[in-house]
């Protein structure tokens, strides 16, 4: 018996990690409230905690939110009049949080009273919480969501049965500008368990190229393609398979 298979076993546009965005809105000084404060967090869970200290010597708020972060601090307003000031007062005393530059980048450029949180890591990632003093309410703080967070998942083709095939060929053609990721050409004998293919992968990097992989004489049952993903964009990718036996 003869038998060809002539698929194309990839075929994505678009694939792409998101680094989530939410921006922050304060009051000027007049609009804040003793103890209202803000939780941020990082990708990773870590939880910041700070509040508006009006008088540069107010209590700590005693909301659960607040006394529950990993990390928490005050910014001390009492110098502040407009928004803008309370903005750039509140991203100094962040950045100042422990490690809180090494998970979120801050920005009050704009210098109107907002400021946007930028994840150093990609994936979705717990926006902001504004509170009260005692988490009665949300407070004179405000966010919202600008860019939602995601992950790229690695890419799987369709599982292929090649017991009775004698090789196969895998055409990769790709268009990338900040992608790292591997095609990954692997076989299996039971479809749990898979193993990379020697001379079977190829790198898919910040450029765009065409790659014939042949490989002949296969002893395994099942074959499939996997798109290992690091990081980065990529514009599209298209894996054209074909086998025969």
């Amino acid at each position: 018996m003869y038998k060809v298979i002539s698929e194309k076993i990839i075929d994505e546009t678009g694939l792409a990690d998101v680094f989530q965005v939410d921006t922050l809105t304060f009051p000027a000084k007049a609009g804040v409230t003793t103890g209202d404060y803000i939780n941020v967090y990082a990708q990773d869970g870590t939880a910041y905690a700070l509040f508006l200290d009006l008088t540069g010597a107010d209590s700590n708020p005693t909301g659960a939110n607040f006394v529950a972060a990993d990390y928490s601090g005050s910014a001390d307003i009492s110098s502040a009049t407009d928004a803008a000031s309370v903005a750039a007062i509140v991203e100094i005393a962040l950045n100042a949080l422990t490690d809180f530059t090494a998970t979120i980048t801050s920005d009050d450029s704009a210098a109107d009273g907002t400021m946007t949180l930028t994840q150093v890591t990609k994936g979705v990632t717990t926006s902001p919480v504004p509170n009260n003093e005692d988490d009665s309410g949300a407070g004179s703080i405000t966010t919202s969501p600008t860019t939602t967070g995601y992950a790229q998942p690695d890419v799987e083709s369709n599982i292929y049965n090649i017991e009775y095939l004698y090789g196969y060929s895998a055409s990769i053609k790709w268009v990338s500008s900040t992608c790292s990721a591997s095609l990954k050409m692997q076989e299996s004998n039971d479809r749990e368990n898979w193993v990379d293919v020697s001379g079977g992968t190829q790198a898919i990097l910040n450029n765009s190229g065409l790659v014939l992989i042949n490989l002949a004489d296969r002893m395994s049952k099942y074959s499939r393609a996997y798109l290992d993903w690091t990081s980065g964009t990529l514009t599209s990718i298209t894996v054209d398979y074909q086998a025969k036996g």
